[in-house]
């Protein structure tokens, strides 16, 4: 849905929808794409929410984001971080990923560390959570993260080592992403609802820190502390693993 300009309220016809989506749609026609091609642009909603953005910027009609975006937007300011959605887009979700977070690019690991502290106990071991020396590519900016979103980490990949999961090529949590999906469910309308992700198991994250260390999260039950601590590459347990994403 477009947003109304103005004073001009007066509902577009379908004369001016068929003459604008006709032009539109010319340069593509002359273009002469694959029938493989125009299939995979077509099934893919990702593509076509980029596509349309940009058409939409280029005719200056400004997009309302969806109901999901506009959520988490509240939720990231319930919690005093502002956040603009405008060009955000949510990633094609396979079925069973319930899941959405807004991941600012305004907040470093650290910080959003330090938001969890604010609302919870919390503790990690001497590293800098934003240094890391090797780390799987992300969007740049602020962008949306899609995950499955159970207690523990995914079934499908728990008891693997982090050195397994990549050399099957999995995309999964980075540290500011667990940390974000901590907040989300502990915090989620800005009050702590004394729950926690991981109370059995751990998330192992997809970032290296020095030593090749990659962090792990979990809460300690014990103590009641969310525990942000180190893991090496070859560490598995039955209850820890990893949480696979998808990004836009």
């Amino acid at each position: 849905m477009a947003k109304q300009h103005g004073t001009d309220l007066k509902p577009t016809t379908p004369e001016q929808h068929a003459i604008l989506t006709g032009e539109t749609a010319l340069p593509v026609a002359k273009a002469n794409p694959s029938f493989a091609l125009m299939q995979k642009l077509a099934s893919n909603k990702t593509t076509k929410r980029r596509a349309l953005t940009a058409t939409s910027k280029a005719l200056e009609i400004e997009l309302i984001p969806g109901p999901r975006l506009i959520r988490e937007q509240q939720f990231w300011a319930k919690l005093g971080v502002a956040v603009v959605i405008d060009d955000l887009m949510i990633p094609e979700l396979p079925t069973d990923f319930t899941e959405v977070a807004i991941i600012p690019d305004t907040l470093t690991c650290e910080q959003l560390f330090a938001l969890c502290a604010k609302h919870f106990l919390s503790w990690k071991y001497d590293y800098d959570l934003n240094k890391s020396t090797r780390k799987q590519v992300r969007p740049k900016g602020t962008y949306v993260v899609g995950y499955r979103g159970g207690i523990e980490p995914d079934l499908e990949h728990r008891g693997k080592g982090y050195g397994v999961a990549t050399k099957e090529g999995l995309i999964f949590m980075n540290p500011k992403e667990r940390l974000v999906a901590e907040l989300r469910y502990a915090v989620p309308n800005g009050v702590y609802l004394s729950r926690h992700l991981d109370v059995k198991g751990g998330t192992v994250t997809s970032s290296l820190t020095l030593g090749a260390i990659s962090f792990l999260a979990r809460w300690n039950t014990l103590n009641s502390t969310f525990i942000v601590n180190a893991s090496v590459q070859s560490y598995t347990l039955p209850d820890c693993g990893h949480r696979q994403v998808v990004c836009a």
